[in-house]
């Protein structure tokens, strides 16, 4: 099992701030708990990968693009970073699974997957962490 040395949200908005040649960053997510609706919760390893650039939005705002890797595959969605706040939204929750990470200034972090032809919801909870 990986274990992951955790950044404050304010060292990930310093990694955001503009600098002479800004470059994508990374955060890297390890979620030891799965929760599968009223299944109960068991362990897991799962892991993922954000990529963004963190543009300004409004004084106190970051909002990027980002692309979320995992085994299954890559998703395309928004990142955004408020108040030492870290959240991923992708999906569209009518046609397709929907995927929500919030990321809070400690690293501890949860990510909900909401599948609507099932309909199910999975959540997991682990930590994440700025990795480039």
């Amino acid at each position: 099992m990986k274990t992951f040395t955790v950044l404050s949200l304010p060292a990930i908005l310093a990694c955001a701030m503009p600098a002479v040649a800004q470059t994508n960053q990374k955060m890297a997510c390890l979620f030891t708990t799965e929760c599968v609706d009223t299944d109960g919760c068991t362990a897991t390893d799962y892991e993922m990968t954000l990529t963004y650039l963190l543009k300004p939005l409004g004084p106190k705002g970051m909002i990027s693009r980002a692309l979320k890797s995992d085994l299954a595959g890559e998703t395309r969605g928004l990142m955004a970073v408020r108040n030492e706040m870290a959240q991923y939204i992708a999906g569209d929750i009518f046609e397709e699974n929907e995927e929500r990470l919030l990321v809070t200034e400690t690293g501890d972090a949860r990510f909900v997957v909401t599948l609507p032809e099932i309909p199910m919801v999975i959540t997991y909870s682990g930590r994440c962490e700025v990795i480039e």
